[in-house]
């Protein structure tokens, strides 16, 4: 008499009924790296009855169809598994017995570690939606890159975003590419990085790499947009490649130590958003929209003529600016 059974790794094949008609409550197959399948004989749990917990493992098993013969697997939408273990795999299915297993869904605020990683589940009715949270169990890595993807129990989950304040003050990290948005202070005071690389449509939140001292290069894949003091105070900040940024926030680049800034895409421009840099070059949009009087502060925009522009949309939008000592002066084509 026996209700548990936890099949190893390490197990290859499982032989033909070999759990058949068992009082078998709860199975579960542990999980490894690597694609070679396990084997599962014919009617190897055939008629275990009181089966109320199976997990499958991620990697393939070989089951023939009446392996699990009795057993009445249900998806999310009420229908039955028709036993191909190429669908449940990952997944986990509980009930009162094996007549009716339903495949379970991590509820909203749960959370899981995949990798270095943990989540926390923001949507699991329909659309399995996620937000990175730090590192897992104490992990640390160097380089970072954050897919818009994860795996858990069977199901693929959109990563969101990276959350608030998720890896605030680490000191090992040196590089970060997110496909992700990235949230509130998540990078802030990191001292070692160095590298910063945006893929496209994602937004930079507010304070998000604010006072990373150490950042010196930025990149901007495709279209994107930069909160309010998403890099303020990261005074080795050089290189930022900004010509796909579609808006700039408030203080989004304050004390920083740009010397050029392509702003051909940005439709908004905030307040404060490149003060107390060492700007040589600057480039608008021609679809410049909305830019904040103050948006360059101490800094004086003149045309061909040697007037001076007025910081506004209107004035700005569709030229580039050239000078030295906060006079810039309109490039002539």
């Amino acid at each position: 008499y026996f209700r548990y059974i936890s099949i190893p790794s390490s197990v290859t094949s499982i032989g033909e009924k070999a759990f058949a008609d068992s009082t078998l409550e709860t199975l579960k197959f542990e999980d490894r790296d690597g694609v070679a399948a396990t084997s599962v004989g014919a009617k190897a749990f055939s008629g275990c009855a009181s089966l109320n917990y199976v997990l499958f493992p991620g990697f393939m098993l070989d089951a023939k169809q009446d392996s699990f013969s009795g057993c009445v697997f249900l998806w999310e939408d009420g229908s039955a598994s028709d036993h191909y273990t190429v669908d449940m795999r990952g997944h986990k299915f509980t009930g009162k017995d094996s007549s009716s297993l339903k495949v379970y869904v991590p509820p909203v605020g749960g959370t899981f570690s995949h990798g270095d990683y943990s989540y926390k589940i923001t949507s699991s009715a329909g659309s399995k939606e996620v937000v990175l949270t730090g590192f897992a169990n104490g992990a640390s890595r160097k380089d970072l890159t954050v897919f818009d993807n994860v795996s858990y129990l069977g199901f693929e989950w959109k990563v969101t975003s990276i959350g608030s304040k998720a890896f605030m003050g680490n000191a090992d990290i040196t590089s970060v590419h997110s496909m992700v948005d990235v949230g509130f202070k998540a990078f802030a005071n990191c001292p070692r990085l160095e590298t910063v690389l945006a893929d496209d449509y994602i937004s930079i939140g507010s304070y998000a790499f604010a006072n990373c001292k150490a950042l010196s290069t930025l990149y901007g894949f495709g279209p994107f947009t930069i909160g309010e003091s998403s890099f303020s105070g990261c005074s080795s900040l050089t290189n930022a490649f900004l010509d796909k940024a579609q808006s700039i926030g408030k203080h989004a680049f304050y004390g920083c130590a740009l010397t050029t800034a392509d702003l051909s895409s940005a439709k908004t421009i905030g307040y404060g958003a490149f003060t107390g840099n060492a700007l040589t070059s600057v480039t608008f949009s021609e679809n410049l929209s909305s830019v904040d009087s103050k948006a360059f502060y101490g800094y004086k925009f003149y045309d061909k003529n040697g007037s001076r522009l007025s910081v506004t949309a209107s004035s700005l939008a569709g030229l580039s600016f050239e000078g030295a000592g906060k006079a810039l002066r309109e490039v002539v084509s």
